[in-house]
């Protein structure tokens, strides 16, 4: 599989480092190495620069697959791959490269420079970049210019020439943080990149064998995910998907997608993805908004859909251990009785979202005036998390507990019911008044999700508005503002385009209600979806163009949960 560098990465689960193609100063198409973490700034480490044998810059041209990048000159080539312990291996035949770092301008005391040990071995202090990198000759010789200026150099430029003889410049680089210990490469670069070839084809076998009949979209999906997962690190205690190696960290609602996708295949890699905001969560019972491996943000939460997502696991696989949810089980209770806690600022029973960002749809007209609104997704996300803990409760032996958790469940279902639906549609409610919030977002319709526990005359409803004559569903897929509202937007975020995890949200409570059929046809467009646009974070409702990050693990993981869950049984799908 080909891979274009200026939407993609080269990477893999054994590192933090990535290679890239981004615009450099001058307006030029470059490659980058570059890391993942988000104490990094930059991000970019060093741009690699092709050099001919007397060390002057060359044109060229990338291609890069799963495992290799190439940067082919008229008389050589710059090779890239990155070995099974995390370190980048970069090999020039009949060239040799630079490697280049410039610091902005506001130094001080955020120093960069490099110093040689020996004549084999080049040490970076990469400041800004939070690492050190040691790197190891291994073929060729070197040339450090790095002029100093007071505690800094504003420039480093590392070139590597190649050996007179065999025509072969070669360096390993190795990061680290405070203390480096010596060690001996023996492996060639061709052994490194046939282990690099197989890791991927290895974690490709061990995906679901389910296609929906677009087998090089499992093949992209897959990759996606492999190259944004990153071993532990700071804050990130667990191997951790991140959403994609550009948003760099994991939203408290993402990471549940990723881990039912995983669930199948990798249960004990997917029970992670499911513990990582709960690793951090607060004594009042909260998990963070999102966290990256050097930031945590609290001052928004996300949705409650962690028992759903648990329920969905455990459809998926008999891997999670009884102990396993003897420790979920509090850290679940916990997180639901936050929001009847801490986000029912009125004592009605209903709670709230106190800005957008809380429910996962940051600016959707139903968040188009400051203050809390009462949203219907959200008590129905609740009523399945009370459903899912008095499974839970039964599951480990808690009876009695078991029996509250469904009455409670119970009650907080009629009492939505009462307060959101007025006979045509669930309405949204300014917190602590009566006004009603009436808009075109499909969010008012997110309460799908509670499939078959809808009575029968609501979801005939559900389904008249987002079947093929209803007002959201287009070519492509469920648009997130109707098209035909004043406030659409092609590329209004939350405001138009098509979501991966909305659509898949919808299908399952659809097929939970015994809408087969339509569950079947949302499924189908978005495989096409991934199909024309991509693995996109959104993607245009009326074009299916593939907006925003374009290597997204959320329709990676959907793609395998629609595939999977709804084509399964059905073979190749007509395209």
């Amino acid at each position: 599989m080909l891979l274009d560098l200026r939407t993609m990465v080269l990477s893999r689960p054994n590192t933090w480092l990535e290679v890239i193609s981004k615009l450099d100063s001058h307006n030029n198409r470059s490659i980058y190495i570059r890391t993942m973490q988000s104490d990094a700034n930059p991000r970019e480490i060093f741009q690699i620069i092709p050099l001919d044998s007397n060390g002057n810059a060359k044109p060229f041209v990338d291609e890069a697959t799963t495992s290799l990048v190439g940067l082919n000159m008229e008389d050589g080539r710059v090779e890239i791959l990155i070995d099974e312990d995390g370190n980048m291996r970069i090999r020039g035949v009949a060239a040799g490269f630079q490697l280049f770092r410039q610091e902005p301008d506001d130094r001080g005391y955020k120093a960069d420079y490099p110093f040689a040990i020996g004549k084999s071995r080049i040490q970076v202090n990469a400041y800004r970049s939070r690492k050190q990198y040691m790197i190891s000759i291994l073929q060729g010789k070197s040339l450090i210019v790095a002029p100093w200026e007071a505690v800094t150099c504003p420039t480093i430029a590392l070139s590597f020439l190649p050996d007179e003889s065999s025509g072969i410049s070669e360096i390993v680089i190795e990061p680290f943080d405070t203390s480096w210990k010596e060690r001996v490469y023996e492996t060639g670069f061709q052994t490194c990149y046939a282990e690099a070839e197989a890791a991927f084809e290895q974690w490709l076998q061990d995906c679901p064998l389910e296609d929906g009949g677009y087998p090089s979209i499992r093949e992209l999906a897959a990759y996606v995910q492999y190259a944004s997962m990153v071993p532990p690190s700071g804050l990130l205690t667990r191997k951790t998907m991140l959403i994609s190696p550009g948003f760099n960290g994991v939203w408290s609602w993402d990471h549940c997608f990723n881990a039912m996708a995983l669930a199948s295949s990798r249960s004990d890699m997917a029970w992670d993805q499911l513990m990582i905001p709960f690793d951090h969560q607060d004594d009042f019972g909260a998990i963070p908004d999102y966290v990256k491996n050097g930031e945590i943000v609290w001052n928004y939460t996300k949705p409650p859909i962690h028992g759903w997502t648990l329920r969905k696991m455990l459809e998926k696989t008999d891997a999670i251990t009884i102990t396993q949810l003897e420790l979920f089980y509090p850290k679940l209770t916990a997180w639901t009785e936050w929001w009847f806690n801490y986000r029912d600022y009125d004592g009605n029973g209903i709670p709230q979202y106190n800005h957008g960002n809380d429910s996962g749809w940051d600016n959707s007209t139903v968040f188009g005036r400051a203050g809390a609104v009462e949203c219907p997704d959200l008590s129905a996300f609740l009523v399945i998390q009370l459903d899912v803990l008095a499974e839970l409760a039964a599951r480990i032996g808690r009876v009695e507990e078991a029996l509250a958790w469904q009455q409670r469940s119970d009650k907080l279902l009629q009492l939505m019911l009462d307060y959101f639906w007025n006979g045509e549609k669930f309405i949204a409610k300014r917190s602590g008044t009566d006004e009603v919030i009436d808009t075109d977002s499909l969010l008012h319709w997110i309460p799908v999700i509670l499939g078959s526990k809808l009575p029968k005359d609501i979801l005939q409803r559900i389904v008249d508005e987002l079947g093929p004559n209803g007002p959201f569903l287009t070519k492509w897929g469920l648009a997130t503002e109707k098209p035909s509202s004043p406030h659409y937007r092609p590329d209004g975020y939350w405001r138009g385009p098509i979501w991966s995890p909305v659509m898949f949200i919808v299908a399952d409570g659809l097929m939970n209600a015994g809408e087969q059929e339509l569950a079947d046809e949302i499924a189908l467009q978005f495989m096409r979806l991934c199909e024309s646009g991509g693995l996109a974070e959104n993607y245009d409702a009326l074009n299916g163009v593939g907006q925003r990050d374009r290597f997204h693990t959320w329709p990676a993981s959907v793609f395998q949960l629609f595939a999977t869950d709804f084509m399964k049984e059905k073979g190749p799908v007509e395209k």
